[in-house]
């Protein structure tokens, strides 16, 4: 598996040669940070006197930072986003064979930060779900995206095994244990009626969305990080934003957010969507407790540890309602509270060797 950090530092002049070509001044090239994938981001001055933002990733030959992170993809979809209404950035220069794209610069402000002033928080919430309710429209019928089920993101939900329970219970797990865990959430997940599938972004949260002070309606929402989309089912995104890994939400926004985005359907569809998105919720965080370890084993992006207490918390929660009575049963059968202290600094051969 190729290293970024390596990848990118034996691949500086081919980096500068592409902003240069692009337009840009390397000389001006400022860090605007990395997000939880291999890419980096840079903020770069044209000659022109404007701004842009540099994506650096891996290759797509190389895998791109691996499943739902290839940049041929970002780039198509941008346009079929902007296409649909919304505000994706225009893709100023691009070379997926190098990982390299410059696009047009969004802002220093994701909604996030803007919620950190208390009057900014229910409209950057409402603008989301708004955004969500506008994707209910957009087609993938063409699109070629990959299906959620048989997707990365739908198999990793076997990292709260493979990463969070050897660390938790400090020895390594008995044979066959994902695959016991993975038969339980399937067995919750055919019980329920099909959920309506549509577009699902995949990473929808407010650390992923732009505020756009001086735009208008859906405009004011700038979308980025939506390379990995997937035809899905409608809940994922909307367990993504309002049971959030990285923040919390007041939980009266919360409800007030779900009953805006169920309130244009039936009844009897409303409790579908309402029961596929506790599902989706749980297996998301399933995903990402897992991920936070790995990431911080692995890539010794150790800060993601922060969110380790939130995710605990969501899943001690929603391990509390009925229809996840098996799951429930079996983490206390295998001694999981989601109440432990968890030490990355264990010896890493608790960790399978293939482990997601």
């Amino acid at each position: 598996m190729t290293n970024p950090r390596e990848y990118f530092s034996a691949h500086v002049q081919e980096r500068d040669f592409f902003i240069a070509s692009s337009g840009g001044n390397v000389h001006t090239l400022i860090s605007v940070g990395e997000d939880w994938s291999s890419r980096r981001y840079f903020r770069v001055t044209l000659h022109s006197g404007k701004t842009a933002i540099l994506m650096e990733t891996l290759p797509d030959h190389l895998g791109g930072g691996g499943a739902g992170h290839r940049l041929a993809d970002f780039i198509r979809l941008a346009e079929v986003l902007r296409s649909a209404g919304l505000n994706a950035p225009d893709i100023l220069s691009a070379d997926p064979a190098q990982g390299y794209a410059l696009i047009e610069d969004m802002g220093n402000v994701t909604f996030r930060e803007a919620m950190t002033h208390p009057h900014h928080t229910k409209t950057a919430y409402q603008l989301a779900v708004d955004v969500l309710i506008h994707l209910r429209s957009l087609s993938t019928s063409s699109l070629n995206l990959p299906d959620y089920f048989s997707s990365h993101i739908h198999t990793a939900r076997r990292r709260v095994v493979e990463w969070y329970m050897p660390l938790a219970r400090a020895r390594v797990n008995e044979p066959g244990l994902s695959n016991s865990f993975l038969t339980v959430m399937d067995y919750i997940q055919n019980s329920l009626p099909p959920c309506p599938t549509g577009f699902v972004h995949g990473d929808f949260h407010p650390g992923n969305l732009m505020w756009r002070d001086q735009a208008h309606g859906l405009a004011r929402a700038g979308i980025l990080d939506f390379q990995g989309a997937m035809t899905g089912p409608m809940a994922y995104d909307v367990a993504n934003l309002l049971w959030d890994a990285q923040g919390d939400i007041p939980a009266d926004i919360r409800h007030d957010m779900l009953t805006a985005y169920l309130r244009d359907m039936r009844p009897e569809e409303q409790d579908v969507l309402k029961a596929w998105i506790a599902l989706i919720a749980v297996q998301f965080h399933s995903r990402v407790i897992g991920q936070v370890i790995k990431l911080s084993v692995r890539a010794d992006k150790t800060k993601m540890m922060a969110h380790l207490p939130r995710l605990q918390a969501y899943l001690r929660s929603e391990l509390k309602q009925d229809m996840f009575a098996p799951l429930r049963i079996w983490f206390d059968d295998h001694g999981i509270t989601f109440n432990e202290d968890i030490n990355v600094n264990q010896p890493e051969r608790l960790i399978a060797p293939d482990a997601l």
